[in-house]
């Protein structure tokens, strides 16, 4: 799920796979420039699907669609393996970054709850919750320290 999910792999293996079908001339640049430099490809791709222009932008939109989509299938998933009734958090630089896009344009909310499916009813009462703060491990690891 990392590989897939993950904004180092996930984006970079998604991108590698559509571009070779699509061509997107300058976003191809833009993620070549960003593979080099070690920076962030949801950053460059979010940049084009909202600011670009022609094909960079359509595969632009159509990457993070499918991501959103993706990622929120998978949670689904793991909604319902763990019983998460206390909710889902969303954490990392994937979900920093591209939280927001994923929630307002793409499918992400449905395929998280697929309507008509069985557990539709329980899952659009699980909330969602995108953790922003990028030390929340540390918080979190501080807290329990304390605790002993």
């Amino acid at each position: 799920t990392e590989f897939a999910f993950s904004g180092k792999h996930g984006i970079s293996n998604l991108f590698d796979h559509h571009s070779k079908t699509l061509k997107a001339p300058k976003l191809s640049r833009a993620i070549k420039r960003a593979r080099e430099a070690g920076n962030p490809l949801g950053a460059v791709l979010l940049e084009f699907a909202t600011e670009g222009l022609g094909a960079d932008q359509q595969l632009a939109q159509a990457l993070l669609k499918k991501m959103g989509n993706m990622v929120g299938s998978a949670i689904r998933n793991l909604a319902l393996a763990y019983k998460a009734t206390g909710g889902v958090y969303l954490t990392g630089g994937l979900a920093e970054a591209l939280g927001e896009y994923f929630t307002e344009r793409t499918d992400f909310n449905e395929r998280f709850v697929s309507p008509g499916a069985v557990h539709a009813a329980w899952l659009e009462n699980v909330p969602i919750s995108l953790v922003t703060d990028p030390h929340v491990a540390a918080v979190g690891a501080l807290a329990l320290a304390k605790e002993l």
